[in-house]
């Protein structure tokens, strides 16, 4: 009977695998220290990214990062001043404030700022070149030293205007108020002021009188003849400003309010020729008192704005009609001294209701000459 047996039992193990058994214990012990020092080394860079990632997020911090300016007047500057804190645990420096426009300049001290230690910025925004009015903004980026620290953004915002300013800005003209003012003022004083202010009234407009303060001027005015044309036109106001590049030039549209005044005139202005070569007295001129409500019109008087021209200029009341309305005559009576000066018509109504009513009407003389 042949008995079998195990093909490894009595058999010697190769020469490999009796090594590797012999030194088993100092196979495990390398193994064991590969490990240690695989793991021991990754906790090292874990660790040193978690402290790099904490310096990273810590930033200067400022007060405000955004700022109002509200209105800055043409050729003018303005600054404001923004401050921070060192919040990232270093010593710091400015390294360089960028903006984005020649107009914002930009200052800072160079010294070292400490952890904790607090520093600033001014931003200056200057609008003597190239200051187009508008509403506008500006930006400025702070960046440190050393590198690593997060760049911070400030921003600035602002509206340019005209350095003058007009009251109203908006002209709506009364057809039943004898005068109305436009009041110009300028926001930057200068030894100028206003000795080169130009102001352009359309026609239909015409200035009474012209009254300077320091810092402003007055011009009053009053609409003659016929006021529709002043529709869709405006008044230029130009003045030299302290902008390098350009005067300030502003327009004020003029409307024309309906007019509430019971009569109306035709012609709403009188002209008479002053020339040596009229006639004297000369033809009259006939001004009809339209009443608009159809009530009853009285003329009281009749008279000229300047007590010296009733000796050469006559106005005389000539019809007074509960039909027809009233009017009034206005001629010529002798050549007029050349020294008067702005003439009106002044006129004073009763109405049926009882009202009493004073209006005026502007007289044009044609020019003469003395010789």
């Amino acid at each position: 009977m042949i008995e079998r047996r195990s093909s490894t039992a009595g058999q010697k193990l190769p020469g490999s695998i009796r090594v590797l058994t012999a030194h088993s214990p100092f196979i495990v012990w390398l193994c064991v220290g590969a490990i240690s020092g695989f793991v021991s080394a990754f906790w090292y860079v874990v660790s040193r990214s978690v402290d790099s990632g904490h310096v990273q997020q810590a930033r200067v911090e400022f007060s405000e990062m955004g700022f109002q300016f509200g209105e800055i007047a043409a050729g003018s500057e303005r600054t404001h001043t923004f401050s921070f804190t060192n919040q990232t645990g270093i010593d710091i420096t400015i390294g360089e404030v960028k903006t984005n426009c020649g107009c914002l300049a930009s200052g800072w001290k160079g010294q070292v700022i400490p952890s904790g230690g607090a520093g600033q910025v001014s931003l200056t925004w200057s609008t003597k070149k190239n200051a187009s009015p508008g509403r506008l903004r500006q930006i400025a980026v702070v960046r440190f030293e050393p590198e690593g620290i997060p760049p911070e953004k400030l921003t600035v915002n602002a509206e340019i205007v005209p350095d003058i300013a007009l009251f109203p800005e908006n002209l709506l003209i009364d057809p039943d108020e004898a005068s109305q003012e436009l009041r110009i003022e300028r926001r930057i004083l200068t030894p100028r002021n206003f000795s080169e202010l130009s102001v352009d009234f359309p026609s239909g407009l015409e200035v009474v009188k012209v009254s300077t303060l320091e810092n402003a001027r007055i011009y009053t005015f009053r609409p003659i003849g016929s006021s529709v044309h002043l529709h869709y036109n405006s008044i230029v106001v130009r003045h030299p400003s302290d902008n390098e590049n350009k005067d300030s030039v502003v327009r004020i549209p003029v409307a024309v309010a309906e007019s509430r005044s019971p009569v109306d005139f035709v012609p709403r202005s009188v002209t008479l020729s002053a020339s040596r070569e009229a006639s004297i007295p000369g033809p009259r001129t006939h001004v009809n008192v339209i009443s608009k409500s159809g009530q009853k019109i009285q003329i009281e008087s009749c008279r000229l704005s300047e007590p010296n021209a009733n000796e050469a200029i006559g106005c005389e009341i000539i019809e007074q009609s509960p039909v027809s309305g009233a009017s009034f005559a206005v001629w010529l009576k002798a050549i007029p001294d050349q020294r008067i000066g702005r003439l009106e018509i002044d006129i004073e109504l009763e109405v049926e209701n009882g009202r009493r009513l004073k209006r005026t009407l502007p007289l044009y003389l044609l020019s003469f000459n003395n010789d």
